[in-house]
């Protein structure tokens, strides 16, 4: 591992743990994941103004975007979700959490704009694969069928309420939930029951 190498064993249990996608569900552990809320009545000029993608878009939606310095260089790599008229949440990756928070608060210039870090607040779990719809329908009363690409609802499973967001970085069909962390042990644990396999980072990258 020091020198960059990687065993036979590992790449073996990596394999396996991604084949598991191919017809049943696989489950990503994303808690780790930076989380920042930006809230207030000018949060929406303030994304804009940041952001490479249009961030005007219906409540629900969810925007894969880059921000930008004022240089027009490229500062983040995050998803952006608008939860409200005036609410937002980012997501971004685990090891620029400092990063991308001080590039938002060097950014505010006077707006009417809250920025929070909540990513302790949360835990979020991919659920992964072809088998994911059919898992989450058996554990949860709300539609997965209708549920469109780039979209968040809230949602209940086995009786806990989340947010489940349409989204997939493995190429498989997927969601994330994002799940008060009290309550996480309790819907992972049914996850597990109903078929869905854990599956690891370095199977995800």
């Amino acid at each position: 591992r020091g020198q960059g190498l990687v065993s036979q064993s590992e790449l073996d249990t990596a394999e396996r743990e991604a084949f598991e996608m191919a017809s049943g569900c696989a489950l990503l552990d994303l808690s780790p994941f930076t989380k920042i809320a930006v809230s207030g009545p000018d949060a929406l000029g303030f994304l804009d103004r940041l952001a490479t993608a249009r961030i005007d878009v219906e409540v629900g939606r969810c925007v894969y975007s880059l921000m930008l310095n004022v240089r027009g260089g490229s500062e983040a790599d995050v998803t952006i979700t608008r939860l409200a008229p005036d609410r937002f949440r980012i997501v971004s990756g685990a090891a620029t959490r400092r990063r991308d928070l001080a590039l938002l608060r060097r950014a505010l210039c006077g707006q009417a704009v809250q920025i929070r870090d909540v990513t302790e607040d949360d835990a979020i779990i991919g659920v992964m694969g072809e088998a994911s719809r059919q898992i989450l329908s058996g554990l949860s009363s709300d539609d997965w069928t209708g549920f469109a690409f780039s979209t968040m609802r809230n949602v209940t499973v086995v009786g806990v309420a989340c947010a489940a967001t349409r989204l997939s970085y493995v190429g498989e069909r997927g969601w994330e939930l994002t799940i008060p962390g009290e309550s996480a042990g309790t819907v992972f644990d049914a996850l597990i029951a109903a078929g869905a396999r854990p599956m690891g980072h370095f199977a995800l990258n």
